[in-house]
């Protein structure tokens, strides 16, 4: 639609300050943001669930109690990612759990998890991924807030305004509100 535009997606679990201009648009998942001076739209809700590889379920099973989930092998964060629902989750019902990696990103729990070391914690919009096996009915119950975000300044950029209008409805779309 507008083949002018270039995007640079930034994929990290790294926070960049939009007000500092280290990018001109985020999309954050957890509590609202509230720092002054953000143009905040919500664009749906993330829920943790717990996936493995279909490898991993052929060779191990696939638990369908939480206390089963102290005979397998987990994949948890590093750092804050490890704060997460779904680790924390993890690390309060099933203490005795193998940890097979830890990882700093979700990217590096989504590799881990695909390349079969075991069951990690990942975003529910991964659930129609052929290569996960999503354990339905284990892992932290509670949603969080998807948020797109920007500047004042920034939204009123003819090129953003165009970005945020093509994006947001598309990952409410995918995300739900």
């Amino acid at each position: 639609m507008h083949p002018g535009i270039q995007v640079e997606l930034h994929t990290s679990d790294e926070k960049l300050d939009l007000m500092r201009g280290e990018a001109d648009v985020a999309l954050r998942v957890g509590p609202m943001p509230s720092k002054a001076g953000l143009i905040i739209r919500r664009v749906g809700e993330v829920r943790a669930r717990l996936f493995c590889s279909a490898a991993y379920a052929q060779r191990h099973g696939v638990p369908s109690l939480v206390a089963q989930l102290n005979d397998h092998t987990l994949i948890r964060g590093v750092g804050r990612v490890d704060t997460r629902p779904g680790h924390k989750w993890m690390a309060e019902h099933a203490p005795q759990a193998r940890i097979a990696h830890r990882a700093a990103s979700t990217d590096g729990i989504l590799h881990a998890v695909r390349a079969g070391l075991g069951i990690g914690s990942l975003p529910s919009f991964l659930a129609p991924d052929t290569d996960l096996v999503c354990i339905e009915g284990l892992g932290p119950q509670e949603a969080v807030g998807a948020w797109l975000i920007t500047t004042d300044e920034v939204r009123r950029r003819a090129h953003v305004r165009a970005f945020l209008d093509f994006t947001a409805p598309r990952l409410v779309a995918v995300l739900g509100v």
